[in-house]
């Protein structure tokens, strides 16, 4: 029926996420075929969410990992005790 409608479905365990139509749209057309809902929520992505999405190809900075065994050897000497 929301598909028909042009709305995109997700079920999860909980949850049915409808993207692609208003919730009112969604009232109304669960009302017209009889079917109860006992909770719509509108979800909106954050500033956040959206800049990461936007941005989640575009790295400035890459991690590097230490050699083997660097960060072992590094330890003494930072805590100030001698290697040999």
């Amino acid at each position: 029926m929301l598909q028909q409608a042009g709305a995109t479905i997700t079920i999860e365990a909980d949850a049915i996420l409808v993207t692609g139509m208003e919730t009112s749209q969604i009232g109304y057309l669960a009302a017209e075929k009889h079917i109860a809902i006992y909770e719509l929520s509108l979800h909106r992505a954050s500033l956040e969410d959206a800049f990461m999405e936007l941005t989640e190809d575009s790295v400035e900075y890459h991690q590097i990992a230490p050699k083997s065994g660097a960060v072992t050897e590094a330890a003494p000497a930072l805590a100030g005790k001698a290697t040999r």
